[in-house]
């Protein structure tokens, strides 16, 4: 009787224990981490972006385990965190005279939470590309963009080896963008250095400065990339600095509500962008 009990028995559990490899997303559905979906095709990203014939633009938010978003504000300022990034990207398109649906995410039901198994310490652009073939869903279209954000429990390293102080990364023109928890959440006003990153970020993937969107005053400062030369701006150098996006916050965000943080300058340059692809003005050759 035992033995007939223990060939019943064995199976069922070996069927159990290989269930603890699925992942449940935001639509209820399984998939095992070995058997990954073939990549989603994607076509463009940053030219055209601001045309009146892309209608909507998505993103699309995926999280390892330890390395959910902020939902909430740190007191005493109130709401979802990611107003304040939906109302920054509103204001780049209608500078840029366009103003697509915008499906950006605040509710963790509205994300993917993916494997722990693939959690490691360091990440290069090529393991993001990786992450990103494996687990993005939404195509980018001519008519329809999407961006792929990724919260990580890691940090970055690039070609001259590891950089734990790097808040995040914008992967050239793939529509990738990479957040590091670790680094994000080390410190006070977690939640708006977060925001303020992933706004900075996609002013990257979108083209501010002279990153494919074509400067209308020298406001790059060349000493440190693709970075804005004004203070004011979020697309500042020192923010990428944890502890100087912090000062950033208390002289620029905090004691407002929705704040736009891009300057007149990268503000400029969105407002010629739209009128090159009207049609309105001749754009000139990017500098290189």
């Amino acid at each position: 009787m035992c033995r007939n009990v223990s060939r019943l028995i064995l199976p069922l559990l070996a069927m159990a224990w290989a269930c603890t490899g699925c992942i449940t997303g935001p639509l209820g559905t399984a998939q095992d981490e070995n058997n990954a979906p073939e990549p989603v095709a994607q076509g463009p990203q940053r030219a055209g972006l601001f045309s009146a014939e892309v209608s909507r633009i998505t993103f699309e938010l995926d999280y390892q385990p330890d390395a959910r978003p902020h939902f909430v504000h740190d007191a005493p300022r109130q709401g979802n965190p990611f107003a304040l990034s939906r109302s920054n990207i509103r204001a780049m398109f209608k500078n840029a005279g366009s103003e697509p649906e915008l499906s950006l995410p605040d509710q963790p039901s509205d994300m993917n939470q993916i494997p722990a198994a693939l959690t490691r310490l360091y990440y290069s652009q090529d393991d993001l590309k990786a992450l990103a073939a494996t687990h993005r869903g939404i195509p980018s279209t001519q008519t329809e963009r999407s961006f792929y954000v990724i919260f990580l429990d890691g940090y970055y390293k690039d070609g001259q080896g590891e950089q734990p102080g790097v808040l995040g990364v914008s992967v050239a023109d793939t529509g990738v963008i990479a957040m590091f928890k670790p680094v994000i959440d080390d410190g006070e006003q977690a939640a708006l250095v977060e925001q303020l990153t992933l706004i900075r970020l996609f002013g990257h993937a979108a083209g501010l400065v002279d990153n494919g969107i074509v400067m209308q005053a020298d406001h790059q400062d060349e000493g440190t990339g693709k970075t804005c030369s004004y203070a004011k701006c979020v697309m500042h150098h020192e923010n990428r600095d944890r502890a100087k996006l912090v000062a950033y916050v208390a002289r620029e965000v905090e004691g407002e509500p929705q704040p736009v943080l891009f300057d007149e300058f990268c503000l400029r340059d969105l407002r010629a962008e739209g009128a090159y692809l009207r049609g309105e003005m001749t754009r000139p050759q990017p500098s290189q």
